[in-house]
C-alpha cells in the first residue's frame, strides 16, 4: 500500500546495478557537466553517459518537485541518496571557503574542503527533511539518516575509504527522527548496526518482523525503553584486501579483511596479510597501539569469532 520512490546521486547506485528493484519511481539521471568529477576524467574511468554524480541540491530539487505532485495522503517510502561529502572534495561556493586553516598544506586543505562538503550537505538535508515533513503533515514522517562509510583523512596514512576497517571508516551516523514515535534527545550508547535499519522500518510501518534469515534489532523499542541492547553486542566488519597498500591496491583484489567490535575491544584480521591486531577502544580510541601480543588469548578469541 506504499508509494515508493528513490532519488540517488551517483552512478554506483544507479539502476544499471539493480538498485531500482522494488521502486515504482527511480531517479538516477546525472546530466553531463553537473557532477563533481570533470567529464574527461569520468570518461577515462569508463563512464559512457552523463556524469558520475550530481550535487545534493540537484537531487533534493528533484525530490521537492516529486513530493509536490504526490501529496494525496498515500503512505510513502522514500530513499534519497546524497553523494556529498565524497571525493573529489569540491564543495560549491560559499562552502568551498567555509573552513580555511591558516598556512594549510595539502592534507589540511583537503580536510577543509571535506568539512565544507559536510556543511553543504547538512544544509541540503535540512531542505529535504522540510519538504518531506510538509508532505507528511500531521502524520509526522519517520526520518532515518545514515551513511555507508567514512573517510580515512590520513588518520592511518591514507585519505579515502575501502582500505581498512578503522573506526574513521566504519563508525557512521545513524539518526532517527519521528515526532509521534520516538522521544527526542536520546542517545543510545550501546553498539548499533546498519542491519538494525530494516527491522526498525518494518516495526514503524506495522509490517511485522523481517525474514528469519536476517538479523538486526528494532531500534524504536530501544529508544522507547522497551528493549535493552547489550554493550557486548558484536559488530562485524569487512573490507576487500588488495595485497599491496597505496596506489597499487586497485590492481588485483587478493581476498578479504575482517574486524569485530565487542564491548571495549576490537580485533582486525587479514589472514593473507598474516595480520591480527587488537585495540582497546576506551584507552586507545584512535587505534594507535596494537595490544594483540599483550593479550593473545583475547585477540585469538575475537579472531576466531
Amino acid at each position: 500500500g506504499y508509494r515508493t520512490a528513490a532519488f540517488v546521486s551517483s552512478y554506483p547506485v544507479s539502476s544499471a546495478f539493480g538498485f531500482a528493484s522494488g521502486f515504482a519511481h527511480y531517479d538516477d539521471s546525472f546530466d553531463a557537466g553537473g557532477g563533481t568529477m570533470d567529464s574527461p576524467r569520468w570518461e577515462r574511468a569508463g563512464g559512457s553517459v552523463g556524469a558520475l554524480d550530481r550535487r545534493a541540491s540537484a537531487t533534493v530539487e528533484r525530490v521537492e518537485d516529486w513530493l509536490a505532485n504526490t501529496s494525496d495522503g498515500t503512505p510513502t517510502f522514500l530513499w534519497v541518496h546524497l553523494f556529498d561529502p565524497h571525493a573529489p572534495y569540491v564543495p560549491p561556493p560559499p562552502f568551498d571557503t567555509a573552513f580555511s586553516t591558516p598556512g594549510a598544506g595539502h592534507r589540511e586543505a583537503e580536510i577543509d574542503r571535506y568539512d565544507g562538503e559536510i556543511l553543504y550537505t547538512d544544509e541540503q538535508l535540512g531542505r529535504l527533511v522540510a519538504a518531506f515533513e510538509r508532505t507528511a503533515g500531521s502524520r509526522h514522517g519517520l526520518v532515518v539518516v545514515t551513511s555507508d562509510h567514512g573517510e580515512g583523512l590520513w588518520d592511518h596514512g591514507y585519505p579515502g575509504h575501502n582500505r581498512d576497517v578503522w573506526e574513521e571508516e566504519v563508525r557512521v551516523p545513524l539518526v532517527l527522527r519521528w515526532q509521534e514515535g520516538v522521544p527526542g534527545g536520546r542517545r543510545v550508547a550501546e553498539p548499533v548496526h546498519l542491519i538494525d535499519v530494516l527491522p526498525t522500518l518494518l516495526a514503524a510501518t506495522g509490517a511485522g518482523r523481517p525474514p528469519a534469515e536476517t538479523a538486526g534489532t528494532d531500534l524504536l523499542a530501544v529508544l522507547r525503553g522497551e528493549q535493552e541492547l547489550s554493550p557486548e553486542r558484536a559488530i562485524y566488519l569487512t573490507r576487500p584486501y588488495f595485497g599491496e597498500r597505496g596506489r597499487r591496491r586497485r590492481l588485483q583484489q587478493k581476498g578479504w579483511g575482517f574486524g569485530v567490535r565487542r564491548g571495549d575491544w576490537k580485533a582486525i584480521v587479514a589472514r593473507d596479510e598474516d595480520r591480527l591486531d587488537l585495540f582497546d577502544l576506551v584507552r586507545d580510541p584512535h587505534e594507535r597501539r596494537d595490544v594483540a601480543s599483550d593479550d593473545p588469548a583475547r585477540a585469538e578469541a575475537l579472531a576466531a569469532e
